[in-house]
């Protein structure tokens, strides 16, 4: 018993330093390669634990190859715009000027049950209202509404509200 919390600790560990070392990234703005190599961590890391005659050296070796391929990619990534639109994709246009392109929807597998949960999910209901909507490459979906539709500014009223400032939280 003892021999496996020294396991899961230490693939613990090596795991934990592994997607670390991946940079710093919520899991809804992950692209599909890093969840991918995030599943895969997981899973090398679960082989040693639970199977006490596999050598951890066999799930560490994997772990650091995997994180080192992803780190790799995100740097070709960073220095190439074609490499990053190969690996992460371009985001898509699903609404322009009101209309809905059903082929880009098609192509990213989206109904129009999907696209009006997102819309009203960011408190648009007619399709009419939107500018443009955007399926992003992590997943994420942004509307810009029509400059008719979008909420009120300070400056469309030309206000000139006090500057904020951050607030300090004081925990005692």
């Amino acid at each position: 018993m003892l021999l496996s919390i020294v396991r899961t600790c230490l693939l613990y560990f090596v795991a934990f330093l592994a997607v670390k070392a991946m940079g710093k990234r919520g899991l809804a703005q992950l692209h599909p390669f890093e969840l991918v190599v995030i599943f895969m961590i997981s899973e090398m890391a679960s082989v040693a634990m639970q199977n006490h005659g596999v050598p951890m050296i066999n799930s560490i070796i994997p772990i650091a190859t995997l994180a080192f391929l992803e780190i790799s990619i995100s740097v070709v990534c960073l220095k190439s715009s074609a490499f990053r639109k190969l690996v992460s994709g371009s985001p898509s246009i699903i609404v322009s000027n009101g209309v809905i392109r059903q082929k880009e929807m098609a192509r990213l597998h989206m109904t129009i049950d999907d696209l009006e949960e997102e819309m009203r999910c960011q408190g648009y209901f007619n399709v009419a209202e939107i500018q443009y909507a955007i399926m992003e490459t992590n997943g994420q979906f942004n509307i810009m509404p029509k400059a008719l539709c979008r909420p009120v500014q300070p400056k469309d009223l030309q206000l000139q509200p006090p500057e904020d400032a951050p607030a300090a939280l004081i925990i005692e």
